[in-house]
């Protein structure tokens, strides 16, 4: 018994590890836009209209997971990071996570979820899909699934300029939080 807890112990540590390393990483990129992130589609803010369609949408989440995919990709690979992070090929929608990093023997999936503020996107992969993933594929190999939020909101972007013009509306990054299963 002593040695199952103690095993236990070590996999939620380590599962916890990976949840403030993968925070750290984010953070470390979302501060260098200072937070701010300005949806452009040729070289138009897409956001800059208070009346804009893609708000209401689901858009900005897929478009704000794909980039934090994306850039936790790259920066994990710049060959300092204690965990590489790397994403399947094949589409997202087949699997119940969007990224994975392995170390020590465990696979860390990681499914990314964008939440607007003030609502709640509390949807995970279909259950086959997890159960597919997390149960079936790969049985011996140790896994961690790991729900990462990103919690963003829509402001007006802050520019400390002389030459103030329209300050374009922005995604701004609120808050990171993780849960694991």
């Amino acid at each position: 018994m002593t040695y199952k807890m103690h095993n236990m112990n070590t996999y939620y540590q380590k599962t916890l590890d990976f949840q403030e390393k993968l925070k750290q990483y984010a953070w470390n990129i979302f501060k260098t836009y200072g937070r701010e992130l300005v949806m452009r589609l040729e070289e138009y803010n897409l956001l800059q209209n208070k009346h804009n369609c893609i708000e209401s949408s689901t858009a900005i989440g897929f478009v704000l997971e794909e980039f934090i995919v994306s850039k936790l990709e790259m920066y994990t690979h710049s060959g300092s990071e204690e965990y590489i992070v790397d994403r399947f090929t094949g589409a997202t929608a087949s699997e119940s996570f969007d990224c994975y990093s392995i170390k020590d023997g465990t696979k860390f999936m990681v499914n990314v979820k964008a939440e607007k503020n003030g609502q709640a996107n509390n949807a995970l992969a279909a259950i086959g899909q997890l159960h597919r993933n997390y149960c079936i594929e790969e049985p011996k190999q140790e896994k961690s699934f790991i729900l990462f939020k990103v919690q963003y909101s829509i402001q007006d972007a802050y520019e400390d300029t002389v030459d103030r013009r329209a300050k374009p509306r922005c995604l701004y990054i609120d808050e990171l939080s993780s849960y694991c299963l």
